[in-house]
């Protein structure tokens, strides 16, 4: 009677607790599952076993009270050997279902493919990686070339602009409106002066759309893919460990699957970043090639209205 009405008692002040809502102990934990755990009636079978234990110690001659104390101890008692019978049995790896077991082996057979995929894609992203590091030298140079030319031919034009100026001014005295030769020599400086306008203009836009690559931001995309480098490593010790895992099928389903989850985002990791490398490959070439050819083409424009203004 005493142990059923401690427990009755202890049942109660948790329902109280509970209803206030501040029951709640730990994360995602109400009352209701301690006092469905297991632990619950070993806890208080060893109190109330050990209670009866000092009840009988002062029972002395008193032969209701010895009784009474000898039956609390035999019940505390066993409810703590209930509860850790129960406790042994939690411990116990939960079996796989017949779905969850056709999951598990259908991603073993896939991890047999994809756990030496993915080291070869680690092992490539490196090379790629340490084949465009080693390229900066180039990028920079290259960078510093095109934004030399790009001051010189601002220079020249400014001079060309000059003595555009100069010419005018020079034979502005001896040129009659009236005559035809006069107003001729105006509008072919008039032509000129636009057709430097022009020159300006398209220096400017190929300086804007055709420069290289900026190689501040060519090293930042290699910086930032070094940083992962050893998440990635870590990626092969995933596989590695998701896939015996899924071989021995002893662990529980959720295991498995928060390491598969882990295994995808270091999936997802690595295929980024082999984007990110090879955009970046690409679009060095491009630039390159593309800022070539429009100085190439500027050149030929500038050289020809340089003759043209002597």
């Amino acid at each position: 009677m005493i142990f059923c009405g401690i427990f009755m008692a202890l049942y109660g002040f948790f329902k109280m607790v509970d209803g206030k809502e501040v029951g709640r102990m730990f994360v995602g934990k109400t009352v209701e599952d301690y006092l469905s755990s297991p632990i619950f009636p070993l806890v208080t079978g060893l109190l109330l076993g050990g209670f009866g234990l000092f009840a009988m110690w002062i029972a002395a001659d008193d032969t209701l009270f010895h009784i009474l104390a000898l039956f609390l101890t035999v019940c505390g008692f066993s409810a703590a050997a209930y509860g850790l019978m129960g406790t042994l049995e939690d411990k116990q790896p939960k079996k796989l279902t017949k779905t969850e077991r056709q999951e598990v082996l259908a991603l073993s057979q896939s991890l047999k493919v994809r756990y030496p995929t993915y080291t070869l894609q680690v092992h490539k992203l490196k090379e790629k990686h340490e084949m465009l590091h080693e390229k900066f030298p180039e990028v920079r140079a290259y960078a510093e070339e095109f934004n030399h030319r790009l001051k010189m031919f601002q220079s020249g034009l400014a001079e060309l602009e000059t003595q555009l100026h100069d010419n005018l001014r020079k034979h502005a005295p001896v040129i009659d409106n009236d005559n035809v030769d006069g107003v001729a020599k105006k509008i072919i400086w008039s032509d000129k002066q636009l057709e430097l306008t022009q020159l300006g203009t398209a220096l400017k836009t190929l300086a804007e759309t055709e420069s290289p690559v900026v190689p501040e931001n060519y090293r930042s995309v290699l910086r930032r893919v070094h940083k992962d480098f050893k998440r990635l490593d870590d990626g092969v010790t995933l596989y590695h460990e998701l896939l015996t895992t899924c071989t021995r099928e002893t662990d529980p389903y959720d295991v498995i699957q928060a390491l598969k989850e882990e295994v995808e985002a270091i999936d997802a990791l690595i295929a980024a970043h082999e984007t990110e490398l090879q955009s970046l490959e690409t679009n060095t070439l491009t630039q390159y090639e593309m800022s070539k050819i429009a100085l190439s083409m500027f050149q030929e424009r500038f050289e020809e209205f340089k003759t043209g203004c002597e």
